[in-house]
């Protein structure tokens, strides 16, 4: 027994309509989709033609472990992050993409454009000498973040406020036109902004509560063995205040690098300059602190006019200075010196 179905003409013109439909929707998913033999899909395949970017709605997407999305990705919405951590190239020290690592710097800088700059996400570096950074390159107008690190353990690395050394929208804009000096192993954090078209510090002290306060500053004055002979007559200066700023010594460090073990070093007296009375005045003794050996330092507080400074302004616009009395140290030995100086500042009277 056999049986045989047929269909009415009219409804096997409908089947054929809807299987060139089907045939059409495979051959457009295929323009948008190319499955890779390892199980990768591609998006937007080139040569996709047509008015305005192609765009896929997904509501769910879910990479697995291994996967990578490339290209120029824009979210417009609320991302939510389930877990971590956040990582930027690949695993190891061989690949520095997101976080390069351009040839270290041994000269100062003008619009500086490490390569990967335009791609990177942080820049660690590791300058040859104290490198001065007079602005940074910015690959477009975007706003922007970037982390600088230097990864150097002597140089510093200084990032120049407003410098006309470099183009106007590469320069750094600045917490109290200052220069920002990265110490060994120190970071910072920018963010360019497109309306005053600078880089600026992302993170910086408050006005009040968060980070608030007056930050420490530190100088550092280092001094050759002829400095030293002429400290008597020429004074050297640790720190200059400027205008209306009044600087306050919380502590110095002084150390002396010796040839041989001396015995007759001098005195030393640090004041400000136009202040007759000394802020730190050292005997003989107190400077010879730890006489026997070839590298000796000592640290002291002391500032007596304190109390003076706070109800007064007689220090405004002054220097810091160090100075010997005379005499001739070179007889001690001495072969270098260096004065680190801890101070505040303020643009008023305590």
């Amino acid at each position: 027994m056999s049986f045989s179905l047929r269909f009415r003409e009219q409804l096997v013109g409908d089947l054929w309509a809807v299987g060139e439909e089907l045939d059409g929707l495979v051959a457009q998913l295929n323009s948008l989709l190319k499955f890779n033999p390892d199980g990768s899909i591609n998006f937007g395949q080139p040569g996709l033609t047509g008015a305005g970017a192609q765009n896929l709605n997904v509501d769910r997407l879910n990479i697995a472990s291994g996967g990578k999305i490339t290209g120029d990705v824009q979210i417009d919405a609320t991302t939510r992050w389930l877990r971590g951590p956040w990582l930027f190239d690949p695993d190891g020290n061989d690949v520095n993409i997101a976080v390069i690592r351009p040839p270290d710097p041994g000269a100062d800088i003008n619009n500086w454009e490490p390569p990967g700059l335009a791609t990177a996400i942080g820049i660690e570096v590791e300058p040859t000498a104290n490198v001065n950074i007079t602005g940074l390159k910015r690959a477009a107008r975007h706003k922007r973040l970037l982390w600088i690190t230097n990864r150097d353990n002597v140089n510093t690395l200084t990032l120049k406020n407003q410098s006309g050394s470099s183009s106007a929208e590469n320069r750094f804009d600045l917490p109290n036109e200052e220069d920002v000096v990265l110490g060994t192993e120190q970071s910072v954090f920018l963010y360019y902004s497109t309306q005053s078209e600078r880089w600026h510090l992302f993170i910086t002290p408050h006005e009040s509560g968060g980070l608030a306060g007056s930050p420490i500053k530190i100088a550092t004055l280092s001094l050759t063995e002829a400095q030293i002979e002429a400290l008597g007559t020429t004074p050297q200066t640790i720190v200059t205040g400027s205008g209306s700023t009044i600087i306050c010594p919380l502590w110095m460090l002084w150390e002396i690098n010796t040839t041989t073990a001396y015995t007759t070093t001098r005195a030393l007296s640090i004041r400000y300059s136009g202040v007759a009375t000394d802020l730190m005045a050292l005997s003989t003794a107190e400077t010879q602190m730890g006489a026997v050996r070839k590298s000796a330092h000592m640290e002291v507080l002391n500032d007596p006019n304190f109390a003076a400074y706070t109800t007064t302004n007689d220090i405004v616009g002054t220097s810091v200075v160090a100075i010997f009395p005379a005499g001739d140290p070179s007889t001690d030995g001495v072969a270098t010196a260096k004065v680190t100086l801890a101070y505040l500042t303020r643009t008023s009277a305590f």
